[in-house]
């Protein structure tokens, strides 16, 4: 039987993560909660059929085990709505498509597509959860939308607060998987919930939830009927203050025919982008490259590989 309740873990000694403070998920509180049906060592022996019935609210179609939508939560109304695409419809529920990351001392991280947009992209449902010999226990649930392809969901500590990285993929038809856009985005895990962060400016404007480009390609048909084609790659790894970006945008020229074989390099710039966590949201500096060149020399426009440049 699945219980929901907002009792806190006892055994606090069974809360250590790597990566992840013990302190943190110490005193995180039990969302939903059912019986095994034997003890199991870690997440992955949990037959995917009981993660699911867990998961699941057992009588309402659309909703995780604690009665919520599966509608993203929505960032505070002083951030500009982002667009969304097309509408969601439900898609079936797939065991074969849960995704199980287990973690040390019975915790894991668990991910499935529940809902899916006209233009392609998926809602995750994700949730961290947690076996032991008297219940499996959700104690993290929420819901991100991320591109189709090469979904990944993991579990990082920064600065003290439980964050969760969520990335996704879009492809182009025929276009290698290495070549695809892909991105980021940052929620916290909050009472429960994982919830969407801002992204601010230096001024405190909300730019929107907090994303990251990690790749991403535009190419436009100069006058000369030559193409450009930007390419962004971008890594990061955790400090003291949040997060380092480093950031590297090339634009190459390729001949009229897209010949990628001998591309002519035209620019190729570097940077590092400091986003600092305060705990609520995150705070830059320094716009990306993507959006420098995109303003200050209108190099890229807004219609994909319609435009013409000088």
């Amino acid at each position: 039987m699945k219980v929901s309740t907002e009792i806190v873990l006892l055994a606090c000694g069974l809360l250590a993560i790597a990566g992840c403070s013990s302190n943190t998920l110490g005193s995180r509180p039990v969302v939903c909660s059912q019986s095994p049906s034997r003890t199991y060592a870690s997440v992955d022996q949990v037959p995917l059929g009981e993660w699911i019935d867990l998961l699941f609210h057992a009588e309402q179609r659309g909703q995780d085990c604690t009665g919520r939508s599966f509608e993203p939560t929505e960032l505070p109304l002083r951030c500009a709505k982002a667009a969304r695409p097309g509408t969601a419809r439900d898609i079936p529920i797939r065991p074969d498509e849960l995704s199980v990351d287990p973690l040390p001392d019975g915790f894991g991280l668990l991910s499935i597509p529940v809902e899916e947009f006209s233009n392609g992209d998926r809602t995750l449902l994700v949730a961290l959860v947690h076996t032991s010999k008297r219940a499996n226990s959700v104690l993290g649930i929420g819901t991100v939308r991320l591109p189709p392809e090469q979904t990944q969901v993991e579990l990082q500590t920064v600065r003290g607060e439980d964050l969760l990285f969520a990335q996704g993929a879009e492809c182009e038809p025929g276009v290698e998987s290495g070549k695809c856009d892909r991105s980021l985005k940052l929620l916290l895990l909050h009472d429960g919930r994982f919830v969407p962060l801002e992204m601010r400016d230096a001024n405190n404007q909300c730019h929107g939830e907090a994303e990251i480009s990690l790749a991403r390609a535009q190419q436009v048909r100069l006058k000369s009927g030559w193409i450009r084609r930007f390419e962004l790659v971008s890594t990061y790894e955790i400090t003291d203050e949040g997060l380092l970006v480093n950031e590297q945008l090339a634009a190459n020229d390729l001949p009229p025919d897209g010949n990628e074989d001998n591309p002519r390099l035209f620019r190729k710039s570097d940077a590092r982008r400091e986003l600092e966590f305060t705990g609520a949201y995150f705070v830059y500096t320094k716009d990306s490259l993507w959006a420098g060149m995109r303003e200050v020399r209108g190099d890229l426009q807004t219609e994909k590989s319609q435009s013409d440049a000088d």
